[in-house]
């Protein structure tokens, strides 16, 4: 049966994760979540964070690399907030977040980050970028998708800066391209699972019991420190 993980409140499957594994951290923050999967995989991390003062704090890893741009659905510049807390800095605005600069910041898209980085194939895409994911997975061709086994999404409906609709549009095409879409609270999309059954090699069997299983039925506590810290 397939082994499901969470670290740092994103949920993959375990399978094929491995030395010759490459992940894609989208929203690196301080890093946490690029070391903890080195730690345990031994994996070779992208680390994409836009805010100066979070990059700072990435380890310094042969196993990771930085990039110091936003992730966006089109390439070029665009206006960085740089929020109070530090992990809500954003493209975005919410009413939840106090904001103490602006600066400009590059984008890139998906197709520019892997082929820049002469990436054929991510084993992991991990996405917590602030609402900018919607924008990001629209400015996506299929066949970039078709790219990546499995990514693990934090969106952002449950603080209002991302319409419900738009996720479920997005979720919606994943479903039309054979992917598989999983998450953790029924009335929120703040861990959802999206992988590739037949690329992961997963069966009928176990995308009943990753569907079922205990770990995808405890998120409320999760949300609700989210939606009152405001923080993604």
């Amino acid at each position: 049966m397939s082994s499901v993980a969470t670290v740092h409140e994103h949920t993959f499957l375990t399978r094929r994760m491995g030395p010759t594994s490459v992940v894609l951290d989208l929203g690196a923050n301080q890093g946490l979540f690029s070391a903890a999967m080195v730690q345990r995989y031994h994996c070779l991390c992208h680390a994409v964070e836009p805010n100066p003062a979070m990059r700072r704090q990435i380890p310094d890893d042969p196993h990771i690399r930085v990039h110091p741009f936003a992730m966006s659905g089109a390439e070029g510049e665009a206006t960085f907030h740089v929020s109070t807390d530090p992990l809500g800095s954003s493209l975005h605005t919410t009413d939840a977040l106090d904001y103490t600069e602006t600066i400009t910041v590059p984008t890139e898209t998906l197709a520019g980050l892997m082929d820049g980085q002469g990436i054929r194939h991510a084993d992991l895409v991990k996405a917590d970028i602030e609402g900018a994911e919607i924008a990001m997975f629209d400015g996506a061709s299929d066949a970039d998708l078709h790219r990546v086994d499995q990514f693990t999404v934090e969106f952002h409906d449950f603080n209002g800066t991302t319409p419900v609709a738009d996720v479920h549009r997005v979720l919606d095409r994943f479903r039309d391209l054979g992917f598989a879409v999983y998450r953790k609270a029924r009335f929120a999309h703040f861990d959802v699972l999206i992988l590739h059954p037949e690329r992961l090699g997963v069966s009928r069997a176990e995308l009943a019991w990753i569907r079922t299983g205990r770990h995808y039925l405890t998120g409320a506590g999760r949300l609700a420190r989210k939606a009152l810290g405001g923080a993604a």
